[in-house]
């Protein structure tokens, strides 16, 4: 690990490792931007348990048209009580969404993280692969 360490170090560097190094750093910076944190995430979603019909009554167009005016007091009742029950629930953070990204894949924090590791990931490959590399 000592050797890692010593090896990010720039002064140990070679003109292509310290290339490398500074191109992943801005690669990964990118990755972030992309991410854009900065207008939140939308973590949670309306949850509305109705116990008349298993959830809440959505008529399509011709039906709600077609309705008398029984069945519309009662549809507008059983709206109110579907309302009234509504609730948000927190979702997993693997189902998060930045609400600002660029790019929709990268609108998820976990594709997110695992883009930056993978960057992570090459930068160090890079300076291990030109480690004993001679520059003139």
């Amino acid at each position: 690990m000592e050797k890692l360490f010593e090896q990010l170090n720039p002064k140990n560097q070679n003109t292509i490792q310290r290339r490398g190094f500074w191109i992943g750093l801005a690669v990964i910076f990118l990755c972030l931007l992309v991410h854009f944190p900065f207008d939140g995430y939308d973590n949670e979603h309306i949850v509305t348990p109705y116990k008349g019909y298993g959830k809440c009554p959505h008529p399509t167009s011709e039906e709600g048209l077609n309705m008398t005016a029984e069945e519309s007091t009662q549809y507008i009742e059983d709206l109110n009580r579907c309302r009234d029950k509504s609730e948000f629930q927190e979702l997993p953070l693997r189902e998060w969404k930045s609400k600002g990204a660029m790019l929709s894949w990268f609108a998820s924090p976990t594709h997110t993280i695992t883009g930056v590791s993978f960057i992570i990931f090459l930068t160090l490959l890079w300076l291990w692969v030109f480690k004993d590399y001679e520059t003139n």
